[in-house]
């Protein structure tokens, strides 16, 4: 055999064992970059959720500031309301409208709470009138937009209510958002 056959053989056989180490090292490079970035959304996710949770937090202690600073016979059927306490039942309906919103705009965990746990808490207050008339008053005829969201948020409210009363509270088109009605 000739000298030049024989080191072109060895130098072929060197560029392939090269050449098959790369693809080895360049494997387990994709591998351990797939588990560096599994972790990393995997971390991501969970400053997600911690986030999530902690606007949760602040939403359900506004709500529950409201309901506290609300007299306990408010229920009473002889009740006189106040314009302090109508003020305090406006607020709290803004914080259930804050809720809402945090729920339908930060993404699919805030969605979960809403459908899952949020609007099931609403249902006791759709059973008390000075509430339904008090956010009804606030959409039909004052015409809060509530972010410009009053019409998608009106069919949240819809929801709860026909759940406990099968009817609806708020007639869409009593709606007004920036001088037009809205309807479906």
């Amino acid at each position: 055999m000739d000298l030049s056959l024989i080191i072109s053989i060895a130098t072929s056989a060197m560029s392939l064992l090269v050449a098959l180490i790369s693809v080895i090292i360049m494997y387990r490079s994709v591998k351990i970059s797939q588990k560096g970035l599994e972790k990393t959304l995997e971390e991501m996710e969970d400053y997600t959720i911690s986030e999530n949770l902690e606007i949760h937090v602040q939403v359900v202690n506004a709500v529950r500031q409201h309901q506290a600073q609300l007299p306990p016979n408010i229920h009473d059927p002889d009740y006189v309301m106040t314009e302090e306490v109508n003020r305090r039942i406006r607020m709290f309906w803004f914080s259930i409208f804050d809720e809402w919103f945090v729920c339908k705009t930060e993404g699919k965990f805030m969605t979960d709470y809403w459908d899952k746990y949020y609007k099931y808490g609403l249902m006791p207050v759709m059973k008390r009138p000075v509430f339904t008339q008090a956010i009804k008053k606030m959409i039909e005829v004052d015409h809060i937009t509530f972010l410009g969201q009053v019409h998608v948020f009106s069919k949240a409210l819809n929801e709860v209510h026909r759940m406990v009363n099968n009817t609806d509270l708020i007639d869409y088109d009593k709606i007004q958002f920036a001088g037009h009605n809205h309807k479906d």
